[in-house]
């Protein structure tokens, strides 16, 4: 399977809605799957200093998501950790390589 991103014109709407969780580092809406029939997963960085659990986090998120027409096509929120980013570029994330570490995790 090849593993792209997830093509919405509303992704960086989507992303900016869950990044107002103050629990929330950042967020990136990714498609897993092959090319066409890829599945919606956001993903989330918690803020480093939270001390919310993550589901707690997660089920806050899920219910947010159920909330929005934007967002209710999200299949899975995944608490991932640290983002891996561009070197360069630390606000860069690299959507690709997070869209490959979940499909080992969600297959």
């Amino acid at each position: 399977f090849r593993r792209v991103l997830f093509r919405s014109p509303f992704f960086d709407v989507s992303e900016r809605m869950f990044e107002g969780h103050q629990e929330v580092f950042r967020t990136a809406l990714v498609g897993v799957g092959p090319y066409g029939s890829q599945r919606p997963i956001l993903c989330v960085e918690p803020d480093p200093t939270t001390k919310i659990p993550h589901q707690q986090i997660r089920d806050e998120l899920t219910t947010l998501a159920k909330q929005n027409p934007l967002t209710t096509l999200i299949e899975a929120i995944v608490i991932t950790g640290p983002f891996p980013v561009v070197i360069l570029h630390n606000a860069i994330i690299q959507r690709e390589v997070l869209a490959t570490r979940l499909g080992g995790y969600l297959s």
